[in-house]
């Protein structure tokens, strides 16, 4: 076989890799969908067990292993990118082995020896540095010596599709022992965190009542499914509650300390907004066409939601250039606006489900 891509849906966007990989993954069929839009309807936000002055706001099924270890319709394979060497000839002879096998592959390399976007080498050797990073490898081209990887890109804040040579892709592979890299040293404290994807013949239909459930989490600031382990955090806060966290970094700042103003986590909760405009158009299209006037309206109010979203990104990017601390005030205003209008939204969204 000379060339090979498997089905990837990168509809939605996402700010973090693991996230935007499972979507992308799941979201090829029916099966997929039905369980994406059970089990990824819930935001938590979590401080880190090395550093509890850091946090990060991200989706329920947090971590790059939980990802896909709880998802019953793929099967996942754990591996360590220092085995391949000893193990296979090539990098390219284990990716292609596996993409032919159709498996996705997603190991962490060191991206210091792609591409991403760079014009030339001579480009690309200016300005990066060791990173070690996941890719999902889902195809390749052996007329123009290419894999086909989805991953960040050199684009601020966006996952995308793009090509590398084979020949940078090897070196990638290589170098990747370098410790005080974040995901190098997250690996090596919480296990392995490369692996290969198998999709499984396995059903899977939607769960109206499940959704429920998830949604409901989401409003009062539950934690929705207790079984996903998150070692990586030293607390947790979940749903609406997880911009608290936010809110507090914004108090902070008001109150005159220096710390700095992360756009990704507000990325993120703009991000869930896009996801809930294609989970009610999921809902209108595929399980309940009898109530699409009145799903119309909630998709309505998360567009709302998303520009609001949208309008505190700018704020929080006028900040960071200029420091002026009204912007922190419109901010604090504006997220309070997101958390009110959101549980008035899953409120809607729940009246629909509960009558079926």
């Amino acid at each position: 076989m000379r060339q090979n891509q498997l089905p990837l849906n990168t509809s939605l966007p996402f700010t973090f890799q693991t996230h935007a990989a499972l979507a992308a993954i799941l979201l090829n069929d029916e099966r997929g969908r039905a369980w994406f839009y059970t089990y990824h309807l819930q935001l938590f936000a979590g401080t880190f067990a090395w550093n509890p002055d850091d946090y990060e706001v991200t989706y329920l099924i947090g971590n790059v292993y939980e990802n896909y270890v709880h998802c019953p319709l793929l099967e996942l394979e754990l591996f360590h990118v220092s085995d391949i060497q000893k193990q296979w000839p090539s990098a390219y002879a284990f990716l292609q082995y596996h993409l032919n096998n159709g498996r996705y592959v997603c190991p962490l390399i060191n991206d210091r020896y792609l591409l991403l976007g760079a014009s030339s080498v001579t480009e690309r050797a200016l300005r990066r540095k060791d990173n070690i990073e996941m890719e999902v490898f889902y195809g390749y081209d052996d007329v123009q010596q290419i894999f086909h990887l989805f991953g960040h890109s050199d684009q601020l804040l966006k996952i995308t599709k793009f090509s590398e040579r084979y020949e940078d892709v090897e070196k990638a592979f290589t170098y990747t022992h370098i410790p005080g890299t974040y995901h190098y040293d997250l690996g090596e404290k919480y296990g392995a965190s490369s692996y290969i994807v198998t999709n499984k013949a396995t059903e899977y239909i939607f769960s109206p009542e499940m959704a429920v459930h998830f949604l409901e989490c989401q409003r009062d600031s539950v934690n929705a499914w207790p079984e996903v382990k998150q070692p990586q955090y030293a607390s947790q806060v979940f749903g609406v509650k997880a911009y608290d966290l936010l809110r507090k970094r914004l108090e902070r700042i008001r109150a005159g300390e220096s710390i700095p103003l992360s756009s990704y986590h507000i990325k993120t909760i703009q991000d869930h907004k896009s996801l809930m405009i294609a989970f009610v158009h999921y809902l209108i299209s595929h399980i309940f066409p009898q109530h699409a006037e009145a799903l119309s309206e909630v998709m309505n109010a998360y567009t709302v939601l998303e520009k609001l979203c949208g309008s505190m990104m700018q704020l929080s990017i006028k900040f960071n250039m200029t420091k002026n601390p009204i912007i922190v005030d419109r901010m604090e205003q504006c997220l309070s606006d997101i958390t009110e209008k959101e549980r008035e939204a899953i409120n809607q969204l729940l009246f629909i489900l509960d009558r079926g």
